[in-house]
């Protein structure tokens, strides 16, 4: 099993977008080839200055792979896509393997061995500040990190789900917007009614900004509709996350009533 839910609303968000795209309904069926397919798609889309901008101000903030200082300049667009390109492959090793990250390595430097991934306990593979983990403090604060050390242990996979859950976000008054069930035949209807909206928005020519969803609630109660179509005499409860990672004020929003469906 490469992937799988935990609980941690991000991962599980990143999980359920891998599964909807490789066409299955449990984490536990999807292959590494549905992993790659996934990926060789989400690399084009990406480092668009449309998705990359989204990326740098709402969820990875000052990522090197959505660095907003470069995002005008076309001519770097291959270095950022292998940068990211190795990122999202870290899924592949295993503790103590080499971690190839060129200039970035002192940013996301290797995990010590016997650490565990803060949201899994399997193996770390680096550790990682907000660049790669959304809303929490910079490469160089070391306030509410444990140890003293200003970076979190994180596995490869983990990092897989990270870096898959924008696919299944909406860009919502400047800021990130994403649900997460804990029912997840409710989670998969979700992400895939909003992987579906997305798609057609990465597929227009030249989008300089995505679109920004005033009403995120209302889209979100579309998806929810059109979910338990599938899904007759199901009661679970939802919780939606509206949040920015800027390095300069990460904030959060959760809806302001559990939804209950």
């Amino acid at each position: 099993m490469i992937i799988r839910y935990i609980g941690h609303p991000f991962i599980d968000v990143g999980v359920a977008v891998l599964t909807a795209h490789a066409g299955k309904t449990r984490p536990e069926d999807v292959t590494e080839d549905d992993i790659e397919a996934f990926i060789a798609e989400a690399l084009d889309i990406y480092i668009t200055p449309a998705m990359s901008g989204f990326l740098t101000y709402s969820v990875f903030a000052n990522s090197p792979f959505t660095n907003n200082n470069e995002l005008s300049k076309r001519e770097l667009d291959e270095q950022r896509r292998a940068t990211l390109n190795r990122y999202i492959h870290l899924w592949r090793l295993e503790q103590g393997e080499s971690v190839k990250l060129g200039k970035f390595e002192e940013s996301t430097p290797p995990a010590d061995k016997g650490e565990l991934c803060i949201f899994s306990s399997d193996p770390a593979i680096i550790r990682a500040s907000q660049q790669l983990i959304p809303m929490i403090p910079g490469g160089n604060t070391y306030n509410f990190f444990p140890e003293a050390n200003s970076l979190l242990p994180i596995s490869g996979w983990c990092l897989l789900a990270l870096l898959a859950m924008p696919m299944a976000m909406l860009a919502s008054k400047g800021k990130a917007f994403v649900t997460h069930s804990y029912d997840y035949r409710l989670l998969i209807k979700l992400t895939e009614e909003i992987m579906a909206k997305n798609k057609l928005t990465f597929q227009m020519q030249s989008l300089e900004k995505l679109p920004n969803y005033k009403n995120a609630k209302t889209h979100l109660i579309e998806a929810l509709v059109k979910a338990f179509r599938d899904l007759p005499n199901t009661r679970a409860s939802i919780t939606a996350y509206h949040f920015v990672a800027g390095g300069a004020s990460p904030a959060s929003k959760l809806s302001p009533y559990p939804l209950w469906w």
